[in-house]
């Protein structure tokens, strides 16, 4: 550090540029000079002003690490899986004969509440109450299994947001998504955009209108449950309406059907029917015919025999005449 120059500014006043040049950190207290009268300016040049930056920057990035990895071990700490095959009930209290308040399954998790005397109180989803530890997985085991079935999510941070075909604001939108909507993450978020699963395809949404999360299944309370159970009885009285319902339609289409070929067979026999009948018919008309004419042809026949017979009367008669005047003539 040292005094560059000094310059002379208007009557009776000087002003003392001091250039100061450093890499590491610097503090200065204008107070403690001791100028009286005068004033002091104090400029930094380029190189260790980067260096001040980049350093309350690497100040920053590791307290944002040191938070979130504070916040992580927090997270995992609380975390807690249900360690059974099929179902665990949830209680009111740490007694396996207290009221049922819900139910986690297989693969569902939550947070640790409280814990004593071998129950851990947890909330899982709307599910809040007491379970054994034996049925649980706490710490590592907890986290191990988390990373094996839950999934990491988007949630729409916006009131409309395009999904498009690919990573670019010029791609064709597949869909448009709501404030709330929740897709499963096929990629993590690069370049500004993040895939999704969106109806069996992958689609893309920037990230800057998401939040992203990691989201494990939820247990369910007994109202839920029974809310659940009545909607699925509803249903399924519902599907049977509509198959019935579908039956009776393919019944009644089969029905139609039969008729319909039962009335085109009729047509045809009647066609058949009649055809044969016109047939008949022609036939006997062609029998009368062929009948008139040899009738016809016979009497025909039997005129002219007729004829012919008295044609050699008269030629008989004729020379018996001849032969008597020759007679007479002799005579």
């Amino acid at each position: 550090m040292g005094f560059s120059n000094i310059k002379k500014i208007g009557m009776g006043t000087v002003c003392l540029i001091l250039t100061v040049s450093f890499t590491g950190e610097m503090h200065v207290n204008a107070a403690s000079l001791k100028t009286a009268g005068v004033s002091s300016a104090i400029e930094l040049n380029a190189s260790g002003l980067r260096a001040n930056q980049l350093l309350a920057k690497a100040t920053l990035n590791r307290d944002d690490r040191e938070a979130k990895q504070k916040e992580k071990s927090s997270a995992d700490s609380d975390l807690v899986m249900a360690n059974i095959r099929s179902s665990l009930s949830i209680r009111v209290s740490p007694d396996i004969n207290a009221e049922k308040t819900g139910i986690l399954y297989k693969d569902n998790g939550g947070r640790i509440l409280e814990r004593k005397n071998g129950w851990t109180k947890l909330q899982s989803g709307n599910v809040v109450g007491w379970a054994k530890d034996t049925n649980l997985l706490f710490g590592d085991s907890a986290r191990k299994l988390a990373d094996e079935v839950g999934v990491d999510v988007v949630t729409v941070q916006t009131d409309a947001l395009r999904v498009r075909e690919a990573a670019d604001e010029n791609a064709k939108t597949l869909g448009l998504l709501v404030r709330g909507d929740q897709y499963d993450i096929l990629k993590p978020a690069k370049d500004g955009w993040i895939a999704i699963d969106y109806e069996n395809e992958t689609g893309y949404v920037q990230a800057s209108f998401v939040e992203s999360t990691f989201r494990i299944d939820a247990g369910e309370t007994v109202a839920e449950i029974n809310q659940r159970e009545e909607e699925e009885k509803k249903a399924i009285e519902q599907a049977k309406k509509e198959k019935a319902a579908l039956a009776e339609k393919i019944q009644e289409e089969a029905r139609a059907k039969d008729a319909a070929l039962a009335k085109a067979k009729k047509a045809r026999e009647l066609a058949t029917a009649a055809e044969k009948k016109a047939q008949e018919k022609k036939a006997q008309e062609a029998k009368r015919q062929e009948a008139e004419a040899a009738s016809e042809a016979a009497s025909a026949e039997s005129a002219a025999s007729v004829d012919g017979g008295a044609t050699e009367g008269t030629k008989e008669a004729a020379p018996a005449q001849d032969e008597s005047a020759a007679a007479d003539v002799q005579a």
